[in-house]
């Protein structure tokens, strides 16, 4: 039987262009009791350039986490106040539009 828990998802913004995946790791690990790793975040980067457009998505596993991550809204992060809001599920494909005749 497959076991499932709920994930937590958030959205990040005013993130600076020089943001990673590491720094958004090593800024929320910290203050989780379950760490996230490379698979629970993912940064949003330009394509022809590979830096960082301003935003991110991340998994939290526990509602516990979750609010943790919250309560660091307007936190500071390589000198800009990262803005935290609830977010959608990121790690589903989306459904394919339909073709209409």
């Amino acid at each position: 039987m497959l076991i499932s828990h709920k994930m937590y998802f958030a959205f990040l913004a005013n993130l600076n262009t020089k943001t990673t995946v590491a720094d958004l790791i090593g800024f929320f690990n910290p203050h989780l009791t379950m760490p996230i790793d490379e698979s629970c975040v993912k940064l949003v980067v330009d394509p022809d350039t590979g830096i960082c457009r301003g935003f991110a998505h991340i998994k939290f596993h526990c509602e516990e986490d979750y609010k943790a991550a919250e309560a660091l809204h307007e936190t500071v992060l390589l000198e800009r106040n990262i803005r935290f809001s609830e977010g959608r599920d990121f790690t589903r494909k989306p459904t394919p539009l339909r073709k209409t005749k």
